[in-house]
């Protein structure tokens, strides 16, 4: 069993600076280790269930009605383990029910969005709260690291996406630290990765976004050959 590990919050990287974010996403993946584990435990539960009432009512998959249903399974499962137990060490987090939002789990400074992946990789947003959880991250930059974020620390969000495979099994858990929408509606990430179950990657087609988009690409290259004509 994974264990929580104290350490300190994970400040946002330089989104500019490459190593900075390959660092940020080591640190998140080690410091929420057991929440992610049992999320991901919760959908292994919950994705075959969900299959199952569609086999004892003896009808196909109808794809939104079991995305619906692997919500609520996943949340019984979240909230059930939420009560420590002598095999299993309490995980202390809220969970939130969010009307067409998947799931809200708030874990100390962290904010996470439990959604269904999208061809694109995370869903467009569909209301304005998923559009500015999509961008808070940028709002939590601080130019100031002197100004140390152990006395005022500030959230990081993240997107947990979860897919399936086949015969509408468990694909498996993409984790997405979200920077910014763009103008056609997809999501710039510092990073987005697949989530590790010991030292087995889970099997799952990974959406490969692209890199996140430097402040420097604002600055473009005049073209003289219009600007003489």
């Amino acid at each position: 069993m994974t264990t929580m590990i104290t350490s300190p919050h994970p400040s946002l990287p330089d989104p500019n600076d490459e190593r900075a974010i390959e660092a940020h996403k080591n640190e998140v993946l080690t410091t929420y280790a057991a929440l992610f584990e049992l999320i991901d435990r919760a959908l292994q539960d919950s994705i075959p269930k969900a299959k199952n009432v569609f086999d004892l009512l003896g009808g196909p998959v109808e794809l939104t009605v079991h995305a619906g249903l692997t919500r609520y399974l996943t949340r019984l499962f979240l909230t059930s383990r939420n009560i420590s137990t002598e095999e299993e060490e309490q995980i202390a987090f809220d969970l939130e029910r969010v009307s067409n939002c998947g799931l809200c789990v708030n874990h100390g400074l962290c904010q996470i969005r439990i959604l269904k992946a999208a061809p694109q990789g995370i869903p467009k947003a569909t209301s304005d709260a998923r559009s500015r959880f999509y961008c808070s991250n940028q709002y939590s930059l601080r130019f100031d690291r002197d100004e140390s974020n152990s006395t005022n620390p500030t959230p990081v969000t993240l997107v947990l996406l979860w897919s399936m495979g086949a015969e509408h099994s468990y694909g498996g858990l993409l984790i997405a630290c979200p920077r910014r929408e763009r103008a056609d509606g997809t999501v710039d990430c510092y990073w987005i990765t697949p989530w590790q179950r010991g030292e087995e990657t889970l099997s799952i087609r990974e959406t490969r976004p692209t890199a996140p988009e430097s402040d420097l690409n604002e600055i473009r290259r005049r073209d003289d050959s219009k600007a003489s004509s």
